[in-house]
């Protein structure tokens, strides 16, 4: 049989151009509606009225208060220390236990001290030879036995033998570590029988009944600062509770990368609520004061919402008028300038 060839023919150039047109007119159809429908919506939502500002009225007040300045700064120990070993040797024994209250002198760790034990004892008994040896040549020179050269050897001697005590007595001493100082201790790191390096640590102590608060400010604040100003935060871990100290000193040396100045405060903490390392939130009572004279009603009334004053006259038509105004304690406010005093 003949083979027939089936002959496909392809759409023709026009008719392609005019199906990719028609894809393009209905995407470009669909976007348009997609965004007429937007152009709707915030039509609608503009035509609703703004809900009505929250604002505050208050009665104008006389009061004299300091500029509040704000800062962050971390809670320290009033001294603070890393107990650790100054000599090598075997834990003897162990004589606190982890987080209890020490005092001043109070032996922490022995480390074993045998050949030092030794050594005093042989630094003794060498000194007794030598002054023995010493007091009878005292008592032969006077019999003109004995020369002056020989006696000052060995008046030499007796004090080399003195000095061998001292030095074996201070390397005993080393083998017990005291508490420098008064306070608290962490949790112990070591236990009785291991071997111990020269500069291990051991626990650390802390006193904390009074705390150092470090902070900044801004150069800006530099001439606000005062030794004994007040200084109230409040931490984390209580929130809401006011905790106060005092300004003692701070850095003559601003920061010249941030031109910042470090200041340091103190703290009670007798009643041990705060521990070195706490974050603290921190309102600095400033050395500037500021006075808010009361207005001669009733002139004025004063509508406030946040930092923004706005003060109405008592007139037909009302028209306000705008002041800038500054934080007051207490989440309060006043004017700074226009209608003090009027």
């Amino acid at each position: 049989m003949p083979q027939t060839d089936t002959v496909t023919k392809k759409p023709s150039l026009v008719l392609r151009i005019f199906v990719v047109l028609l894809l393009i007119a209905a995407i470009a159809g669909g976007l348009g509606y997609k965004k007429f429908l937007q152009i709707q919506v915030m039509s609608a939502q503009g035509s609703i009225a703004p809900p009505p500002i929250s604002v505050t009225v208050a009665e104008s007040k006389s009061a004299e208060w300091n500029k509040q300045l704000k800062a962050i700064g971390t809670l320290i120990a009033f001294q603070g220390v890393n107990i650790s070993s100054e000599v090598s040797g075997i834990v003897k024994s162990i004589n606190f236990e982890s987080g209890q209250e020490v005092k001043t002198g109070k032996i922490l760790i022995e480390l074993d001290n045998q050949s030092e034990v030794a050594s005093l004892q042989s630094a003794k008994a060498q000194y007794e030879v030598d002054h023995n040896r010493y007091r009878r040549f005292i008592q032969l020179k006077d019999e003109n036995f004995v020369t002056g050269n020989v006696l000052d050897e060995q008046v030499s001697l007796v004090d080399i033998s003195r000095s061998k005590i001292s030095i074996a007595r201070a390397a005993l001493a080393k083998k017990s570590i005291s508490a420098p100082f008064p306070g608290k201790l962490g949790i112990r790191q070591i236990d009785v029988g291991e071997y111990i390096a020269p500069g291990t640590s051991i626990v650390t102590l802390q006193s904390v009944d009074r705390l150092l608060l470090d902070f900044t400010l801004p150069e800006s604040n530099f001439k606000d600062l005062a030794v004994g100003q007040s200084v109230n935060f409040e931490v984390r871990s209580y929130p809401g509770r006011n905790f106060a100290g005092k300004v003692i000193a701070w850095d003559p040396i601003l920061d010249e990368n941030t031109r910042n100045v470090s200041i340091r405060a103190e703290v009670g903490n007798k009643e041990r609520y705060l521990a070195p390392g706490m974050f603290a939130e921190i309102r600095v009572e400033g050395t500037q004061k500021f006075l808010c004279r009361q207005f001669r009603k009733p002139r004025f009334f004063t509508i406030f919402t946040a930092r923004r004053f706005m003060c109405w006259k008592y007139q037909k038509p009302r028209k306000p008028i705008h002041h800038p105004a500054i934080s007051w304690p207490h989440d309060r406010s006043m004017l700074l300038t226009g209608l003090m005093g009027s």
